[in-house]
């Protein structure tokens, strides 16, 4: 491991803990309304430690090494519209299943999830794909199969707290499983629209989408979330079948960190 993502796992430990611990500790659940504010920082905290060590340590231009760069590019829109047919498969392996009931205003419910809250979903996901698929990727080899593998797992690893902290009705099992199958699928989508694009923006945009289609699957049929991740599993093989087998150039990351 190199020294850039040391620092970056021993920063981003320390001030994780630092936000987990005290809510852990006073039994504090993110449906709390004195949660907010801390997930609104816990979202932010691994950004906010790749700057501190992009200015301080390495000395290089946050923008570049962080992917923070807005490139004109089809990637981008690519991004956003990749989740709707994974969308619609899921839509119909939920409707099929004895539990579904298909809501009503279907149509609204969609333009809902593809429009406002995506581009809201992709606010909220900017400042940790600068992290993962901005800091992190670019202090990796030029390897699709090691980026997935890393990329993802710190991912998860971050996402796991918020989990344990949830106030969901589901088993602590189904939340993990969810969180880290999500993470480990919606990757090499992220990395393909990242890399493209040459910009963490687009890939913040696919995982806004991604997440705002998949709950809007959940309302439209009353299954639970996690059915979306057998089409996501299928766009994730396909994918890193194609970037590892015939790989094309792509927009690589900043080295200069």
């Amino acid at each position: 491991m190199s020294e850039r993502l040391k620092l970056f796992a021993f920063g981003c430990v320390v001030l994780g803990a630092s936000l987990v611990v005290p809510l852990l500790v006073l039994g504090v659940h993110l449906s709390d309304r004195s949660a907010a504010l801390f997930t609104t920082m816990y979202a932010a905290a691994p950004m906010a430690v790749a700057i501190a060590l992009t200015m301080t340590r390495f000395k290089a231009p946050v923008a570049d090494v962080l992917g923070l760069r807005l490139r004109p590019s089809p990637w981008l829109f690519a991004g956003w519209l990749l989740p709707v047919p994974i969308a619609l498969v899921a839509f119909a392996i939920a409707a099929m299943l004895p539990e579904a009931r298909v809501a009503d205003g279907l149509p609204w419910l969609w333009f809902e999830a593809i429009v406002p809250y995506t581009a809201w979903g992709a606010l909220l996901a900017l400042p940790q794909e600068a992290a993962w698929r901005g800091f992190v990727l670019g202090a990796l080899r030029p390897s699709f199969l090691r980026a997935w593998l890393v990329t993802a797992s710190v991912w998860a690893a971050w996402q796991l707290p918020l989990v344990f902290l949830s106030a969901s009705r589901m088993p602590w099992w189904v939340g993990v499983g969810s969180s880290v199958g999500f993470a480990i699928f919606a990757t090499p989508l992220a990395l393909l629209v990242r890399l493209r694009s040459g910009s963490v923006i687009a890939s913040a945009v696919l995982v806004g989408a991604l997440k705002a289609t998949g709950s809007a699957v959940a309302q439209a049929t009353n299954v639970a979330a996690p059915v979306a991740l057998v089409p996501l599993a299928i766009a994730a093989a396909i994918v890193a079948t194609y970037e590892t087998r015939s790989p094309k150039p792509t927009a690589a990351p900043s080295k200069r960190a």
